[in-house]
């Protein structure tokens, strides 16, 4: 279901590249991307501490490195190596979007040398870049907040348990920070200027990544026993554990 929905999101992204009148919306696709992402790494998160007790942030960004680092690097030298050879208008910039897009910070690059997502001219051919650098920069940034977050909630006696109360403290941070992020998106939106900053931005942006974060901490149980990753909360919201009525069928 969730291969289908990033689908559904792929196809609303290329439509509306290619043909934007017939679907002005379709960007939000990234929006998608977003929430799945910060759903599916913080459900990872929630239950490897469920099934060891900890969490190995080496072995998680080791993981996130052999899934992105190998196809993206690749990416960037061809399109760099074929843009040498054309010339033109497609090596403008170039330098620095290399290394922007390498270093995961493209959409930082993209903000400071003022580059439009949304003007009618020839984009910058790594300006795709801008999305995986906010994910990445998530990748790496919230991991730590959690373990933080939960040596706070533990500190106050908030253990890990069946009743996953732990997970309390993040789902509030992340839902304070998803709001403020959207707030400060729409402070800095001016509908009589471009608005590529506050695309860009992670600041501005980082609501549908905390969206995701919240859902999963709503609904991923941490218990070593659940038959289940994503159980239906019970009537009390204690337990964390399916039962044949509520368990989500197909989901192991």
């Amino acid at each position: 279901g969730l291969d289908g929905l990033r689908g559904i999101a792929v196809l609303a992204v290329v439509i509306y590249h290619f043909f934007g009148d017939a679907l002005p919306g379709g960007f939000l696709g990234v929006d998608i991307f977003f929430v799945l992402s910060g759903f599916l790494i913080t459900a990872l998160l929630v239950r490897e501490l469920g099934a060891t007790g900890r969490i190995s942030l080496k072995e998680f960004w080791r993981r996130r490195a052999r899934r992105i680092i190998p196809a993206s690097v690749t990416v960037l030298v061809v399109a760099t190596a074929v843009a040498g050879f054309l010339g033109g208008d497609v090596q403008v910039g170039l330098v620095p979007q290399f290394l922007g897009s390498l270093f995961f910070a493209n959409n930082w690059v993209q903000i400071s040398q003022s580059h439009s997502y949304f003007a009618d001219t020839t984009p910058q051919i790594f300006m795709h870049y801008w999305s995986l650098a906010i994910e990445e920069q998530f990748y790496v940034l919230w991991p730590l907040i959690f373990l933080g977050l939960l040596w706070v909630a533990r500190r106050f006696g908030r253990s890990v348990s069946s009743g996953d109360r732990a997970f309390r403290l993040p789902a509030l941070v992340a839902t304070v920070a998803g709001l403020a992020s959207l707030l400060v998106m729409i402070l800095l939106y001016n509908p009589d200027e471009d608005p590529s900053r506050v695309y860009f931005g992670t600041d501005t942006h980082a609501f549908g990544l905390l969206a995701g974060v919240v859902l999963a901490l709503l609904v991923t149980t941490a218990s070593p026993k659940a038959v289940d990753s994503w159980p239906l909360l019970s009537p009390t919201g204690a337990s964390g554990m399916p039962t044949k009525r509520s368990r989500l069928t197909g989901v192991a």
